[in-house]
């Protein structure tokens, strides 16, 4: 947590996600993500093939945002 000048606490929230589809759909989801309002920092995103031409890749995706409470 940190304080912001305003008297704000920021928190990160972490999100991890498991997608499956090939690495063009997976990057083509990554691309999509980017344009949300909201706005993502990568932390990891692990690509692997499970049984060609199906992959299934895991995210950690974390924000910040204002904590309440």
């Amino acid at each position: 947590l940190q304080e912001h000048r305003s008297g704000t606490v920021l928190g990160r929230y972490q999100l991890e996600m498991v997608v499956e589809g090939g690495y063009l759909e997976l990057m083509r989801y990554l691309q999509e993500l980017e344009t949300m309002p909201w706005k993502f920092f990568w932390q990891q995103v692990k690509f692997q093939t499970i049984e060609y031409p199906r992959a299934q890749s895991r995210l950690q995706l974390y924000t910040l945002g204002a904590q309440h409470g």
